[in-house]
């Protein structure tokens, strides 16, 4: 040392050149050639000391304990002729990077080893009056910082701000420091590093205010997804609502994705963004809970995020994001209802939530907010086998709607089937009422193939057909069938009610039989139906019975034709007419089996089934009579308790003729008198006894067996006298001869009748005697001596 200060004694610096006389602060020896290759070394001083440059001693000189040594070092750094320079503000600057140890990710973890532990505090006092802009970007900034492990970290982080640094010069809580490092934010904490200060130190780190914050939190990509927890979450919404909010793009896009608001929904802790809620809105707009609520938004899902106004904080952290405050109306029709008609509304939820709307209908249905039209068309409904909307459904307090659909996925099911809330479907498009087309499209769904015997059904087809026919008889309905319907099988043509009704009876098998005998039916005659009590048929081999036709129909023609029950209103029967010539041809034929059976049925009963025979075939006109008159003996004598031909039936009796012919000629009763269509020209009854009907009797005597002999003498001889009294002298010219019959001497009391031509007659006693006696005696009948 003392050799260099004898040569710097003469200031010829250039001579310096060569001597390896320079002494550097690690001890060693440098030359003080200035060239190109030779790197540069630093003279330190009082206002540059050496300890602001660790590491750095190979390119520092310090003689700062030789006054004299240092003043003339000073002067040959000062002439620029040696590689010896001044060490200044802006060689500190230039240096440090240097001095520190480097880094890939512009932080520096402390402590370090090649960092000495004053020397961030030393560093910084020197920097208070110098110029903070020498030094930007470099790592001079102590901040901490959470690691991957979530470790909080001491480091220095370069001084500029567009990194992440906030310098909080204020005091700050332990809630927000630890959502500042979960996002990742380097902070600079006043309280810790006091010594960090300086009057151009805004310019270029952020101090802590709102939009300094937002600006740190969008230069990383760490935040969004961050888990705060509520207090975290509060702490920010708190700080960030402390300072003015200079709203950008970049800072609202932060606020929007950043977990720091709860939901009015999940009663956890979870916390979510604004972004998250909007994903899970189905407007994709974030909403704010409703200002007032008819039902409880825990019946809402969980995935539908609606931001709860929490406290004052962040009630006004969401305004200021414009995060609209739905109605409860609105929160229901636009974010609500899209859900459950998505299906992404979870379906035990729906049960929770619907009723309560039900319930609550009257709040949230106005003249402003028609509820009543959104439901409608909502698919909400719990039913026996899925979900459908009101208008889809039946009310299920209508017993004869719920036999219409027996079994059917048509009527709401719990929670949804309570009185009032059926009510407050009906508004909504609950139908109360089977409109026609929908009673034809059932018909179609339980009919069977048309045959003419009777089809086997299950029980549920059976009473669902007794349904419509009961149905369809209203007044109610009948009124409404005024349009024009389809037939599930033809969609080409439109037909009226009573066009398809009959084309569905008729080719089809629908029509329920009844299977019993209906009251006051004789239990000797056979009952079409009997047994058939799950069976169908079509109107082809049926018998639709109304209220006027019910009591009087099945007597004429049980036997015949399948009765079909329940009896329909007269309208609708007279839209399922029976053809009027089978018709009359089935009584007919219901008759025959009366009289096959005439012997087991009581008098009173015979006379009231004859007499409905009587009153229905009299009402059909005289086209319909042809096949009762060919019955042979179909006219019924009640006092007999016999069936005659009317052959051996007049109205009256012949006036020549009082005497009574019974039980061969019979004057119609008074009572059958009645039916004049019935017993008129066709029906072969004469107006009064003829005289071919007298003359007729003879015959009758002859050839019954039974006969009484007095009354037989009593009636031959009154026909006879009236054939010969009265100006009868000859026979008449109705009568034909042969039919005159003349008794015969027998030796019987009976009277033998011959025809008149096979008769002797003689008063020649001897004569008679002789011929009686002769071998030809049998080739004579004389008259009988009754007549003589």
């Amino acid at each position: 040392m003392v050799i260099l200060t004898y040569c710097l004694s003469d200031s010829c610096y250039n001579d310096l050149r060569g001597l390896n006389l320079l002494p550097l602060a690690n001890g060693s020896f440098t030359n003080f050639d200035a060239t190109s290759e030779q790197q540069t070394v630093f003279l330190c001083s009082d206002d540059c000391p050496r300890s602001l440059l660790p590491n750095l001693d190979h390119l520092l000189v310090d003689v700062s304990d030789d006054t004299k040594l240092q003043q003339s070092l000073y002067s040959v750094a000062a002439s620029q002729q040696t590689k010896l320079r001044l060490l200044t503000e802006r060689e500190v600057a230039h240096l440090l990077p240097q001095a520190l140890p480097s880094s890939r990710n512009s932080l520096v973890s402390i402590p370090h080893s090649q960092i000495p532990s004053t020397w961030l505090q030393t560093f910084w006092n020197w920097l208070h009056k110098k110029n903070l802009q020498h030094f930007v970007c470099q790592l001079v900034v102590p901040c901490y910082i959470s690691t991957s492990s979530s470790k909080i970290n001491f480091h220095l982080a370069p001084l500029h701000s567009a990194h992440a640094v906030i310098y909080v010069d204020t005091s700050c809580s332990g809630n927000l420091l630890s959502a500042l490092y979960k996002m990742k934010i380097k902070v600079c904490l006043r309280s810790e590093f006091s010594y960090v200060y300086h009057r151009q130190l805004s310019s270029n780190i952020k101090i802590f205010d709102t939009n300094n914050l937002l600006d740190a939190i969008a230069s990383t990509s760490n935040y969004i997804g961050v888990a705060f927890t509520a207090q975290e979450a509060d702490s920010m919404r708190v700080f960030l609502l402390s300072s003015t909010y200079t709203p950008s793009m970049v800072r609202k896009k932060v606020l929007k994705n950043v977990c720091i608001f709860s939901s009015a929904l999940n009663s956890s802790e979870e916390l979510f963004s604004v972004n998250t809620a909007e994903s899970k809105s189905v407007t994709q707009q974030a909403i704010g809970e409703p200002n007032r609520c008819a039902f409880n938004v825990a019946n809402l899902p969980s995935n539908l995020i609606i931001l709860s106004r929490g406290n004052h904080y962040q009630l006004q952290l969401l305004q200021s994001l414009s995060i609209p405050f739905v109605s409860d109306f609105r929160l229901l029709v636009n974010h609500v209802f899209p859900l459950i008609k998505s299906k992404s509304f979870p379906d035990h939820l729906i049960d929770k939530l619907m009723p309560e709307v039900l319930d609550m209908f009257q709040v949230l249905n106005s003249r402003e907010y028609n509820m009543a039209s959104y439901l409608q068309s909502l698919q909400f409904v719990k039913t026996s086998n899925g979900r459908k909307t009101p208008s889809e459904l039946f009310t299920p307090f209508d017993t004869d709607i719920l036999a219409l659909y027996s079994g059917e996925d048509v009527f709401p099911q719990s929670p949804y089937n309570t009185k009032g809330r059926v009510q407050t479907l009906q508004t909504c498009g609950l139908c109360v009422a089977v409109t026609p087309q929908r009673v034809l499209d059932i018909i179609y769904s339980i009919s069977c193939s048309c045959s003419s015997n009777p089809q086997r059904v299950d029980s549920l087809k059976l009473s669902r057909a007794k349904a419509v026919l009961k149905y369809i008889s209203t007044s109610t309905f009948y009124n409404q069938t005024g349009g024009r319907y389809v037939i599930a099988n033809d969609h080409y043509q439109s037909y009226t009610f009573s066009t398809a009704l009959k084309y569905l009876a008729t080719s089809w098998s629908w029509l329920p039989i009844v299977s019993d005998k209906p009251s006051g039916y004789p239990e000797e005659i056979s009952w079409k139906g009997h047994g058939l009590n799950s069976h169908f048929i079509s109107l082809s081999n049926s018998m639709v019975l109304s209220p006027s036709t019910e009591n009087t129909i099945p007597c004429l023609v049980g036997s015949q034709v399948y009765i079909v029950f329940p009896a329909v209103a007269d309208l609708i029967a007279n839209m399922l007419p029976a053809d009027s010539n089978s018709l009359s041809q089935n009584v007919v034929a219901h008759y025959k089996e009366i009289l096959l059976h005439k012997d087991q049925l009581s008098a009173d009963v015979m006379n009231s089934l004859v007499l409905q025979v009587y009153d229905y075939m009299n009402s059909r006109g005289v086209s319909y009579l042809a096949s009762l008159y060919s019955i042979t003996e179909w006219i019924y004598i009640k006092k007999e308790r016999k069936f005659i031909a009317p052959d051996i039936v007049a109205f009256k009796l012949n006036s020549t003729f009082k005497s009574d012919l019974q039980p061969y000629i019979y004057i119609l009763p008074d009572i059958l008198s009645q039916y004049s269509t019935l017993f008129g020209s066709a029906s072969r009854v004469a107006t009064t006894v003829s005289q071919a009907q007298i003359v007729s009797v003879l015959k009758m005597i002859k050839d019954d067996v039974q006969t009484n002999a007095i009354d037989a003498w009593s009636t031959i001889m009154n026909i006879l006298n009236w054939l010969t009294n009265n100006g009868n002298k000859k026979v008449p010219d109705e009568v034909m001869p042969e039919d005159v019959l003349i008794p015969v001497e027998t030796e019987s009391e009976l009277p033998q009748l011959v025809q008149a031509s096979e008769v002797v007659y003689t008063d020649n006693k001897f004569l008679k005697d002789y011929l009686q006696s002769s071998e030809e005696k049998d080739s004579y009948q004389f008259v009988h001596n009754h007549i003589c």
